[in-house]
């Protein structure tokens, strides 16, 4: 969460952490895993990740492999190093910037029960006091520019304190005063039309604001709606926005120098706020490629998935989701998530019915990105 989106150095994932190291030169250990190493799936796995798992910084991680209504599960590693835990398919770990596509579908499903057009401005949805700066040009920013990575907004505020939690006590206030404070970067709507710019475009703070919204004109709890829109009808019953230090099957935040923390997360829960678990995402994956238009989550799935902005001629962000271009140029649904100790990976192709599923507790510093890019290259061949 509220870093780079996944469309960065390969097609639409994070930057790979410089070149591959030779993990001859890095310590190695032994290998925890319940992956049988049986099937060709199994095999696939372990051949790809092997080596991200003996290395003496990786702690643990989790991974889905869904074909229709077949679902493979593996998991790796420890939930804290030195713990001798294997994580399990209930193991919680933060998911970072894969919240946006919940508050994207959230959104969408508010407007809709309301009637409210997606591009609508949003400043009449909020303290009047903001409106001078959620307009440029004459252009106000409306919903869609929030979710589509076009309204203007910095990628983050950029008075967050240098810290390993940097988001402790970033409340609705602190970021309604930002907005108050700064103008605009550019015109609403303007399109980004390279690599670079749509990785300047990306804006945390965009959907931070979409989930403040949310909660203002819901009068309550992103949590609370989540849950009721989300969590609960696909009984994702682990899902939460809540902190988890009191939860026991819970993963370690682990970074190069052993010192991550959880992040606490308030005013900017809607940027990447939500922690979860493998069972809970293959739900949530499943219904991704499910989505019908017979009731009204479906149809704000089917509406996020919609691609929104192309770069080079190809699909690049959609409402919360973004687009992978595999080397045999298949398209594929993607979104990443990073805080200061976890990585996370979903991706999906509705025709073919797949879906990857990958949960790590490392930060990306750690290159979970690079197995994982390799893995979602052979599955959706």
């Amino acid at each position: 969460m509220l870093k780079l989106p996944i469309y960065w150095g390969i097609c639409l994932f994070f930057i790979l952490a410089g070149c591959k190291k030779d993990n001859l030169l890095e310590p190695t250990k032994e290998v925890m895993t319940d992956n049988p190493r049986i099937t060709d799936l199994d095999k696939l796995v372990d051949n790809i990740f092997k080596n991200y798992a003996s290395k003496a910084t990786t702690a643990g991680f989790s991974i889905a492999l869904i074909n229709g209504t077949q679902v493979n599960q593996y998991n790796y590693g420890e939930t804290k190093l030195g713990n001798k835990t294997l994580p399990n398919n209930q193991t919680l770990y933060e998911i970072g910037s894969i919240t946006k596509t919940f508050t994207s579908a959230a959104l969408i499903y508010w407007l809709n029960q309301n009637n409210i057009t997606i591009n609508s401005a949003v400043k009449s949805y909020l303290p009047s006091y903001l409106s001078s700066n959620l307009t440029k040009n004459g252009v106000d920013v409306s919903f869609k520019h929030l979710l589509n990575h076009t309204s203007g907004m910095p990628r983050i505020p950029n008075d967050l304190p240098n810290s390993l939690d940097p988001y402790l006590n970033y409340d609705s206030i602190k970021v309604y005063n930002y907005i108050k404070n700064h103008s605009l970067l550019r015109i609403p709507g303007t399109f980004p039309t390279t690599e670079q710019e749509a990785f300047d475009f990306y804006s945390n703070l965009a959907y931070s604001l979409a989930g403040l919204i949310l909660e203002r004109q819901n009068h309550n709890t992103l949590e609370s709606i989540f849950r009721s829109i989300i969590f609960a009808p696909l009984n994702m019953n682990n899902s939460t926005l809540n902190d988890i230090e009191t939860i026991n099957n819970r993963a370690y935040p682990h970074n190069s120098t052993n010192n991550a923390l959880y992040w606490h997360i308030s005013g900017t829960a809607g940027a990447g706020g939500i922690k979860s678990c493998l069972a809970d995402m293959i739900k949530y994956a499943q219904a991704q490629i499910n989505a019908s238009n017979t009731n009204m989550l479906g149809e704000s799935f089917l509406e996020n998935q919609i691609p929104q902005i192309q770069i080079n001629g190809k699909d690049y962000f959609g409402l919360g989701w973004e687009f992978y271009f595999t080397k045999s140029n298949k398209r594929i649904t993607v979104k990443d998530g990073g805080t200061g100790g976890f990585t996370a990976f979903i991706a999906f192709e509705k025709t073919s019915q797949k879906a990857i599923v990958a949960l790590f507790n490392n930060h990306n510093s750690n290159n979970p990105s690079e197995p994982f890019i390799n893995l979602l290259e052979e599955y959706f061949k």
